[in-house]
């Protein structure tokens, strides 16, 4: 067929999403295994000799027991795990509601296109009939074209009668060309969600609503987990410099999530 449908933005956006949910699903399980597996650094948390948690009977320069850096270890460990099933649960719900919303956007869109069979008929005849005004263009720029040859406008004075008849003709031949194209464009097919019931157009609104904010909640339990990873590697409290670095790369995730669950709301 020559001419090509409107694809609604949130079909689109939808299908846009899905890949970008299975680029971060495959992220977020790396994440996962790089946590679960996060090695002990030996020096973690070891108390500072003079204090409570220190031996006083040892050295100032002695390496004290290490029974609370295995405490503290062994609770970064447990939030670890912790942000590693929220990760897991978020990832697997997100999944799960961007196919079925997706499913029934594609289900849509199928029906839509059978539908829409008698629309691309009607919009074709609409396109085939503008011809009769793009000749009427035509004719009428040659026509005034013509007139202009035959009746060459003075450097002073006014035009001659005939060159303005012709003008005007081809101006009016213009707007009815573009009205009539304006009318055609009218009758083109629209593809998504477009005629889905209110209820069934909010349940799918609905599940890829939730479905972006789950993966944002999955990300941000990546994050988590990672963090705490980094400081059970470091052996100390992070700085505030690292958690920077680890706000930052989550900005382009959050922006586009927010674009997504703009479309959610307001697009067709």
């Amino acid at each position: 067929m020559a001419h090509q449908r409107r694809i609604s933005q949130f079909g689109s956006v939808i299908t846009n999403y899905c890949w970008m949910l299975l680029a971060s699903s495959g992220f977020f399980l790396g994440v996962f295994a790089v946590t679960t597996i996060a090695p002990v650094h030996p020096r973690l948390m070891i108390p500072v000799p003079g204090t409570a948690d220190c031996s006083t009977a040892c050295p100032i320069d002695c390496v004290c027991s290490p029974s609370t850096s295995t405490t503290v270890a062994d609770m970064l460990k447990y939030d670890i795990a912790i942000w590693n099933r929220f990760l897991i649960a978020f990832c697997l719900s997100a999944v799960y509601l961007a196919f079925l919303a997706k499913q029934r956007v594609d289900a849509a869109a199928k029906a839509e296109d059978r539908a829409a069979s008698d629309e691309d008929k009607a919009y074709k005849s609409a396109l085939e009939d503008l011809s009769a005004p793009r000749t009427a263009v035509k004719e009428a720029a040659e026509a005034h074209a013509l007139a202009l040859e035959m009746f060459p406008p003075p450097a002073e004075g006014a035009l001659d009668p005939h060159v303005i008849a012709a003008e005007k003709t081809h101006c009016d031949a213009v707007r009815a060309f573009m009205s009539a194209t304006e009318e055609a464009e009218k009758k083109r097919p629209i593809v998504g969600i477009a005629r889905m019931g209110d209820v069934e157009r909010r349940i799918v609104r609905g599940l890829f609503f939730l479905s972006v904010l789950v993966n944002m909640g999955a990300g941000i339990c990546a994050a988590g987990a990672f963090f705490r990873s980094v400081e059970l590697q470091m052996g100390n409290p992070a700085e505030f410099g690292t958690l920077v670095v680890f706000a930052v790369p989550g900005v382009p995730m959050i922006v586009s999530h927010l674009f997504c669950l703009f479309v959610a709301v307001k697009e067709d």
